[in-house]
């Protein structure tokens, strides 16, 4: 009625359309209805419901569905055409069905459960843009979205679209597995650009050097968990599964590969079983020099394979996480050493943060990480990044002011999450902050969310033993803690780890274990100095008491003037009573040893 007021919002649309409905109808109409409702409501529906959008009408064919934030649509559209491609690979060609998706940001106008306006049409017209199983969006949505997920375009130029009064221009999402073309001579250089993507990544099938055939099926399952694995990196571009298997038995020219997929890095490996043990060979290879970036091997006995792959799968994807990252840091250092932008900082921020702590490297690390978030303040990794350094300066006791510092992490880490929920490493930064702030309850809950994102955080299993031992449940954090060094023996946390671990075993009375974890932790960095009061108090429950006193004199040393009520209000404010009650047996003891109250 005229003068009532009419709704509009800002929202990203999606239509969906089903390609060659008319002929599939022709060939076999029930099986073709059957199918589509089988995709509508269970790929279609789930995805759009799993990434928070919501479905405003289906048609005989097609779908359209509204969502608040641009990134979850674009991520939503991708998994859809994923699973479908899965499904296909399974069915006959006859019986293939494909859909076209179009993405739009734009103003609606909203009435009762529908949506109308440009914004609406606009997303319907590039939809019959985009090719079958394909993905195209409008230039809003590519700057939106450019950098916070892990995909390449291709710029397809304007397009007039029926109805729509100005041009639009319109890019292609590309898939895992989707080389950008090259549309001319004028476009080939931006093209390769866009190809060749950082932390871009092969997975070829690993090879059985056996002469059991059962291995085959081993060595498929960690071709094909790796490829989960390091899709979780952020950033990382990894080719789908059912490309890299077209591989499997060829002999392959990594060069060529790189150049054909649009990869930076290829990773190649082999396993080889002799009786009772299996051998997983693994290397990463620049496809650009066919130099060998990083290789490793791994020997473990076949009583529990399920379980070996788990183990090798996430070690392997731990320690390539690093090294891709290192390879990306030097490549964006000799490459573009004068114009760096947010990601190449973020990048040379994380490598800091990778190697073994030290004051300098945290202040460094943040300083290219505020540099990156200067030129893209939505970069998640680079929010991640800071608030991480700051919490690391904090908990090693490196900082001189804590409480800013966890002001400054707090709200980073928080716009992180609210960029992108899926980021794993996000979650895990946010439980330390929620520990720092002694909200253990919620920094629980920070860290199921994290390992529900990616199983194999190995950081986030240590953490949470931390917090299990705080809240005084210590027989609970050995699993932890013990899976945490399965998942990542060589990390470069290692210090901190042990410490953690020693404090489990503190707490559980196993007194000698504990001396053994905080001698390792000690050795692994001796700028820790906390270790050294730890390993005091379990020589001195041991009744080793010369040992507690050389190593109480070595942190008065690093740390002189400390005393037992700075320990007390730096390592235990807080926590459940048979916890302070351990605590407060480790100050007896020091205060024995000569520390001052």
């Amino acid at each position: 009625m005229p003068g009532e007021s009419v709704e509009r919002r800002l929202a990203a649309i999606m239509a969906c359309d089903m390609v060659g409905f008319s002929r599939l109808m022709g060939n076999d109409e029930e099986g073709t209805l059957s199918r589509l409702k089988v995709l509508r409501d269970q790929t279609l529906a789930e995805r759009i419901g799993a990434n928070r959008g919501r479905i405003v009408k289906t048609t005989g064919d097609g779908v359209l569905a509204e969502f608040t934030s641009v990134v979850d649509a674009v991520r939503c559209a991708v998994e859809i055409q994923e699973e479908i491609n899965r499904r296909n690979s399974a069915s006959n060609e006859e019986q293939r069905i494909n859909f076209r998706i179009g993405i739009n940001l734009g103003d609606i106008i909203v009435e009762g459960s529908d949506i109308y306006g440009d914004g609406v049409n606009i997303a319907a017209r590039l939809e019959g843009v985009a090719e079958p199983g394909g993905i195209v969006v409008a230039q809003t949505v590519h700057d939106h979205i450019r950098g916070k997920l892990p995909y390449g375009f291709d710029d397809l130029g304007e397009h007039s679209l029926k109805n729509i009064a100005q041009p639009v221009r319109v890019f292609r999402v590309l898939l895992p597995g989707t080389a950008a073309r090259p549309s001319g001579p004028a476009h080939a250089a931006s093209a390769t650009s866009a190809a060749v993507r950082r932390l871009s990544i092969l997975v070829l099938p690993f090879n059985n050097l056996s002469n059991d055939p059962s291995q085959e099926y081993f060595g498929d399952g960690i071709t094909e968990d790796l490829t989960v694995d390091l899709s979780r990196i952020p950033g990382s571009f990894v080719i789908a599964r059912n490309t890299a298997f077209t591989f499997k038995g060829k002999a392959v020219n990594v060069q060529q590969a790189g150049r054909e997929l649009g990869v930076r890095y290829v990773l190649e490996g082999s396993v080889r079983r002799a009786g009772e043990q299996v051998r997983i060979s693994a290397r990463l290879i620049d496809t650009d020099t066919s130099a060998t970036l990083w290789a490793g091997r791994f020997d473990a006995n076949t009583a529990d394979l399920l379980g070996l792959s788990d183990d090798v799968t996430s070690q392997i994807a731990r320690t390539l996480d690093v090294a891709l990252t290192e390879a990306e840091s030097r490549r964006g250092q000799s490459e573009r050493p004068n114009n760096p932008d947010a990601v190449d900082l973020t990048m040379r921020g994380w490598s800091l943060l990778y190697r073994p702590h030290s004051p300098e490297a945290l202040h460094e690390a943040r300083a290219l990480f505020e540099r990156a978030l200067k030129i893209d303040d939505c970069h998640g990794p680079a929010l991640v990044g800071l608030a991480e350094s700051h919490v690391f300066e904090i908990g090693l006791m490196w900082s001189k002011n804590p409480q800013e510092q966890l002001a400054a992490a707090a709200p980073a880490v928080t716009k992180a999450i609210e960029i992108d929920p899926r980021y794993a490493r996000a979650h895990y930064v946010q439980a330390i902050v929620y520990r720092l702030m002694r909200r253990y309850a919620q920094a629980l809950a920070a860290l199921d969310r994290a390992l529900e994102h990616d199983r194999n955080l190995a950081a986030a299993l240590a953490q949470r033993a931390l917090i299990l031992v705080i809240l005084g449940r210590p027989q609970e954090a050995l699993d932890p803690i013990e899976h945490a060094f399965r998942l990542s023996p060589r990390d470069s946390n290692l210090s901190s780890w042990l410490y953690i671990l020693g404090g489990v075993h503190l707490h559980l009375d196993n007194h000698q274990a504990s001396i053994d974890a905080y001698v390792k932790a000690i050795a692994a960095n001796p700028k820790i100095t906390h270790n050294l009061f730890l390993l005091a108090a379990a020589y001195g429950h041991l009744g080793r008491m010369e040992e507690a006193k050389a190593a109480l004199a070595e942190f008065l040393k690093m740390r002189p003037g400390c005393t037992i009520s700075m320990l007390r209000r730096e390592y235990w404010p807080a926590g459940a009573p048979s916890y302070l009650e351990k605590a407060e047996k480790g100050a007896a003891i020091l205060r024995a040893l000569g520390m001052p109250e």
